[in-house]
């Protein structure tokens, strides 16, 4: 995982947290990525991303949620390239997802943390998103999040109730740059 993500204070939120910050990620990559376009991918992975955030807010899944989760993760598997890394950021954020409801029954606090960042670091994997660009957006849910939490003093299991939804600002997509910019300035070093 890129450096740019350590957050070290990102396992201090309450799972749920964790689990909707990554949502929120994936679905700016699938905005970004896909636009316009109708497709089942698109569909699916925004549809996985309101679930993830509606399991947040109530802080469960229900067997028709896990279901529809599992059979969202299976598209990783099939994902064109154009989508490969919002398909595997995806993988990630559900199974963060799906950590954050198992541990109300098993220690499994450091995987939803992990599948979160690993989520997050996916993303970053398409050349044409940014970095910085996601760092910036992380710290800014972050920020939002926790603070919304201790509104309601939300602990470390418990659901985020609509509140902390509210206090969020709209997700929007990530901007794609076309021309990949990473090492460019190694070349124009070198042209020097």
């Amino acid at each position: 995982m890129p450096a740019i993500f350590e957050l070290n204070e990102f396992a201090t939120l309450p799972l749920w947290g964790q689990a909707l910050i990554a949502a929120r990620m994936v679905r700016r990559g699938v905005l970004a990525v896909l636009p316009d376009a109708t497709s089942d991918f698109r569909d699916l992975a925004l549809a996985a991303c309101a679930t993830i955030e509606r399991s947040a807010v109530k802080g469960t899944l229900s067997d028709d949620e896990q279901r529809s989760l599992r059979n969202a993760m299976n598209v990783r598997e099939s994902a064109e390239a154009r989508v490969a890394a919002v398909a595997c950021a995806l993988w990630w954020a559900i199974d963060a997802c799906r950590a954050a409801q198992g541990a109300q029954d098993f220690p499994v606090d450091s995987t939803v943390t992990s599948s979160s960042l690993r989520a997050i670091g996916e993303l970053g994997e398409d050349p044409r998103i940014s970095r910085l660009q996601l760092t910036v957006l992380v710290a800014s849910d972050f920020d939002l999040v926790r603070f919304a939490c201790s509104e309601i003093s939300a602990g470390r299991y418990d659901a985020l109730t609509p509140h902390v939804l509210a206090r969020l600002a709209p997700v929007h997509p990530l901007t794609l740059v076309e021309t990949p910019m990473r090492g460019t300035h190694h070349a124009e070093r070198g042209a020097r």
